[in-house]
């Protein structure tokens, strides 16, 4: 990707958001018998209509949000996630995956259906309760069918402790993906069948980005030109934290900014001795790497 294209100002979180703290400062081993606090968040799954890129598809939503909503702890707290399913036309079951988190204590909490738990059925709901036992940047996702396919994903983070990394200011998830203008059930066909994989119509950065509309043809969606790029703000001579996760459905995908240079400061909630470099290459699947912190100075 090119140049840096952010969503909407957040509002103030109420966790740590600038210089990070060292661990003797503020932060305690959640296995020191730190409690921690209760973060509770509450998801409706709905289908909705959306034009990230401009293109008018059906998608999956929570709360009438696509990305959906950042979900954030402190390291030893304890997450509290009612779900509720509100999915009809058709009707459809889920499950939520909380993507790089072990699970140990609670692994019936892991969101991955026929294995860990049944899919929430229709018109149910279920309250994902587990301890955030690792610290860093990652995502969760619905892990039933294709559904993430369909914009049922976001953003996750841990706060933690970071050894001696500081940076002037906190840009909060940089969510990347593929986006396919076909409904998730169409892929999910073409995936079952000897046909070549299907290929992204598009990519998103927190879920916004342009596109060509003389390239739909005729019948097909609706779409509005020039839908919108996500933007950040820079300081000049600061040094800003990006989140970056690739919240991709298959593709592994290449970050880059114009004419600067990021630290690489951790993959996966694993903290990595601090490297430079021009492109940042981020996996889906575990062993790759699909969530990486980076530095960079403007």
């Amino acid at each position: 990707m090119g140049s840096l294209g952010v969503r909407e100002k957040r509002p103030e979180p109420i966790l740590m958001r600038t210089r990070p703290r060292l661990v003797s400062e503020s932060f305690e081993h959640p296995a020191n018998g730190i409690a921690g606090v209760i973060r509770s968040y509450d998801f409706t799954i709905a289908r909705g209509y959306i034009a990230p890129d401009g293109v008018n598809k059906s998608v999956l939503l929570i709360n009438g949000q696509f990305p959906g909503p950042t979900i954030e702890a402190n390291w030893g707290d304890t997450f509290s996630i009612t779900v509720h399913n509100q999915i009809t036309e058709p009707v459809e079951g889920t499950a939520l995956h909380w993507h790089g988190l072990l699970q140990r204590a609670t692994p019936w909490f892991d969101g991955v259906p026929a294995v860990q738990q049944c899919p929430i059925a229709p018109g149910k709901s279920l309250t994902y309760t587990f301890k955030a036992d690792l610290f860093g940047s990652s995502w969760y996702h619905s892990h039933y069918s294709a559904q993430y396919a369909g914009g049922l994903f976001g953003a996750m983070i841990v706060h933690g402790p970071h050894e001696n990394v500081f940076y002037d200011t906190d840009l909060g998830p940089v969510l990347l993906n593929d986006w396919y203008h076909e409904e998730y059930f169409d892929l999910v066909e073409e995936v079952m069948t000897n046909k070549p994989p299907p290929r992204a119509d598009n990519n998103l950065i927190n879920g916004k980005m342009d596109y060509d509309c003389s390239l739909i043809p005729a019948g097909g969606p609706a779409c509005t030109p020039n839908a919108g790029i996500s933007k950040f703000n820079f300081r000049s001579g600061k040094t800003h934290r990006l989140r970056l996760i690739n919240a991709g459905s298959d593709a592994m995908l290449r970050f880059s900014i114009d004419n600067h240079t990021m630290t690489v400061i951790a993959q996966d909630f694993v903290p990595v001795v601090p490297f430079e470099t021009k492109v940042v290459t981020l996996g889906v699947r575990h062993p790759d790497a699909s969530d990486s912190p980076v530095l960079i100075k403007s």
